[in-house]
């Protein structure tokens, strides 16, 4: 072979391997996805939902349909706050590109009749967006800004802001959650991380007499450069340059 024919040969390989590529799979709908969750999730709590409306209807089968009506409307009421949920969800994984993290979840939710299985699917989900620009800048700016207040609520009960000089957690973030460490200099300042997971690292600096600052870091991309937000006496979080 001619060294034209090859150099035409190499050229055409990822045209060709473009053309050969199948299609990526399109994930389950959204309103599949909560269909299941949300029936697994009546009959497993379906005496529950429906003791009242059981113990009023009794041993009358005349009254059966009223239970039967009363699951439907409870399983049709689930059903669409899980749809509602999902859409503003899965929308910021597609705008992030990140849509196939959204098919995982679908499969996994699909996959599994068993709660604690389809919570975890749920939990991946969750993940899934704080790993995304935005989640990550919603996740950090809500600790920042919590942090914030407890400072200024501190200083109305005792006159003083609390100095925390060294992140917690001591680790460097990164792409997954590390645990909120138990008895940290937070607890003092009433503060802690719902979930427990600790994606970012917090400290507070004084400055001056008068004033203090909030510092938040998260690198939920891991490449070793994590995002800085602040916030002060006077403003809320706010993203600093890299």
């Amino acid at each position: 072979m001619s060294p034209y024919h090859l150099a035409i040969g190499l050229l055409m390989l990822p045209i060709t391997r473009l053309a050969n590529a199948s299609p990526p799979p399109i994930p389950p709908t959204i309103e599949t996805v909560c269909q299941h969750s949300m029936a697994q999730a009546l009959q497993t709590h379906e005496d529950q939902f429906l003791t009242e409306v059981a113990s009023e209807v009794g041993e009358r089968t005349d009254l059966q349909w009223l239970i039967d009506s009363t699951r439907a409307q409870w399983e049709a009421e689930l059903n669409r706050q899980c749809i509602e949920s999902l859409i503003p969800m899965r929308k910021a994984l597609f705008l992030a590109d990140r849509d196939v993290d959204y098919g995982h979840f679908a499969d996994c939710v699909l996959k599994t009749t068993q709660p604690t299985e389809m919570e975890a699917c749920f939990v991946g989900l969750h993940h899934a967006l704080i790993r995304t620009p935005e989640g990550a800048a919603a996740r950090i700016a809500l600790h920042v800004n919590q942090i914030r207040q407890a400072q200024l609520t501190h200083f109305v009960a005792t006159g003083s802001y609390l100095p925390i000089p060294a992140f917690v957690p001591s680790d460097p973030p990164g792409p997954n959650p590390r645990p909120w460490p138990e008895g940290n200099p937070f607890q003092a300042l009433g503060f802690t991380i719902e979930d427990g997971e600790a994606w970012g690292s917090y400290r507070v600096e004084l400055v001056g007499e008068d004033d203090f600052k909030v510092i938040g870091i998260i690198d939920v991309d891991g490449d070793g450069q994590p995002s800085t937000w602040t916030a002060t006496k006077r403003l809320e979080a706010t993203r600093q340059p890299d």
